[in-house]
């Protein structure tokens, strides 16, 4: 059993809200969202009428037909669009082009900026931040494929652990912003990160 099946119940379900939450600012027909979604029609609708039930998403009748789209007003939609992000989205095609390396090449990476927030669209960049010895050219080309499935600019950096640690010992503002907000860890866990001290 999946993840996400184990989660949600079916794996349409969280599809649905993985598709609809990727163009927030868009409306979908039942027969774009089954093409999108790839589940049959009677899957889909179970599936429409529980994120509908849970407000999740909108629904609005125009002429003979309703379309649908996320609710990003639900007090529970960044939380779900996380989630989400985890099981399909960004995070999951980063963390398998970023898994054929080691230590000391790559110790840990996490998104940051609007990923990690829940607050990014299809036209937003994504923020990597690594620590390892990794060169940013070997990275930019460990990071092409997911950079050209995702169809979106990653802005990928690396620095060696002594060299993080030094800057943000020294108030280093620009590392002591990125240290300091939400996470989305890609490698590792948060445990595995140098320490942002004084505070």
């Amino acid at each position: 059993m999946s993840t996400a099946v184990a989660l949600f119940g079916s794996e349409t379900f969280p599809r649905l809200l993985s598709e609809l939450a990727s163009a927030p600012d868009r409306r979908f027909t039942a027969s774009e969202l089954e093409a999108r979604v790839g589940a049959s029609h009677d899957s889909l609708y179970r599936a429409i009428q529980r994120a509908v039930t849970a407000g999740l998403i909108g629904r609005q009748r125009i002429g003979k037909q309703y379309v649908y789209w996320i609710d990003a007003s639900s007090p529970i939609f960044a939380e779900v669009k996380t989630l989400l992000s985890k099981l399909f989205g960004p995070a999951q095609v980063l963390r398998q082009a970023l898994s054929g390396l080691r230590p000391p090449e790559l110790e840990a990476a996490f998104l940051f900026g609007s990923a990690a927030r829940a607050l990014d669209n299809l036209a937003s960049d994504l923020d990597v931040f690594v620590v390892g010895d990794i060169s940013r050219f070997s990275l930019s080309s460990q990071l092409a494929e997911a950079e050209r499935m995702l169809g979106r600019e990653v802005n990928a950096m690396a620095y060696p652990r002594p060299d993080v640690e030094r800057r943000l010992a020294a108030g280093d503002g620009f590392l002591r912003e990125v240290f300091g907000q939400a996470k989305l860890m890609l490698v590792g866990s948060e445990e595995d990160l140098p320490a942002l001290r004084g505070e």
